[in-house]
């Protein structure tokens, strides 16, 4: 089966990505909060950012652009999605930084022409490969650096059963919820089970440290892997070149290699990037 073209701008062809992040959210505190900031910090290598123009790409539920605020940053939060947006706002309000946090609905392929080498620093974290034209997607994103600015991006990594998991998301995210229960909860006992043994663990102490590691719920973590259409991925050494030939260098890049998943029956994980525009590079 081959699923239908990937539409980059229609909701209604999307996972329900916003309706994940927004009942996400209800449940998100302060731990939560602390551990993006944490993972913030280890991304850029700095314990603050203050001053810095922020831009979240695809804010989702809003964490990393609260996180990004609680740092010090001026954010800018973009999302296609409405709820993705209430989400933001809601959480912005929840940890008093909704005065650093200007939330807009708004598309990756038209963005403010204002956003043009506006921002400091760049952030999409597991979205643009959800859009429907990935590389183009990247492209747009990375015009809003400003030169000496940097760009941060979490890529799915690229592994030989891509094309059986995008069939898979395009039909579970056309199953009524039920349906989706019926699917994720043995997927999750399995794929739980098994991190937990390799870890010589507990399956609940692997949760509590999967919470811990990226301040972020299982549950809803799974549900939108398993969910995520558009899906498309690449490798650390397709996303480095892209980006060197647009005079973007490599700062940090985690995760590239594939040996944690090998042959990628439980999911991809993602290839996290930061570079760094060239100075005196033209857009």
């Amino acid at each position: 089966m081959t699923p239908p073209p990937q539409s980059t701008r229609d909701l209604e062809t999307h996972f329900r990505f916003g309706e994940n992040w927004l009942d996400y959210s209800e449940s998100v505190d302060a731990t939560h909060l602390e551990h993006s900031v944490n993972n913030l910090q280890r991304l850029f290598a700095t314990s603050r950012l203050d001053g810095l123009r922020f831009l979240d790409i695809g804010c989702g539920s809003g964490l990393h652009s609260v996180a990004a605020a609680t740092l010090g940053a001026e954010v800018v939060s973009i999302d296609l999605d409405p709820q993705c947006i209430t989400s933001t706002v809601r959480l912005g309000e929840r940890f008093q930084v909704s005065d650093r946090i200007n939330v807009e609905q708004q598309s990756v392929f038209d963005l403010d022409p204002r956003y043009r080498e506006a921002f400091d620093i760049v952030y999409s974290w597991g979205v643009l490969h959800h859009t429907g034209d990935m590389w183009t997607a990247i492209d747009q994103a990375r015009t809003c650096v400003s030169p000496g600015g940097q760009f941060a991006l979490a890529i799915y990594r690229k592994l030989w059963c891509c094309g059986a998991w995008r069939i898979e998301k395009y039909l579970y995210s056309k199953l009524p919820p039920f349906l989706q229960g019926v699917i994720r909860w043995p997927y999750t006992a399995v794929v739980d089970g098994v991190a937990a043994l390799k870890r010589c663990q507990s399956p609940a102490r692997f949760r509590r440290e999967y919470k811990l590691s990226r301040g972020m719920s299982r549950d809803h973590d799974i549900h939108d892997w398993l969910g995520g259409y558009p899906y498309e991925s690449a490798s650390a050494e397709e996303i480095e070149a892209f980006m060197s030939a647009r005079t973007f260098s490599p700062v940090r890049i985690f995760n590239a290699e594939t040996v944690r998943f090998p042959r990628g029956w439980t999911g991809s994980g993602c290839v996290e990037c930061v570079f760094q525009r060239d100075t005196e590079s033209p857009v």
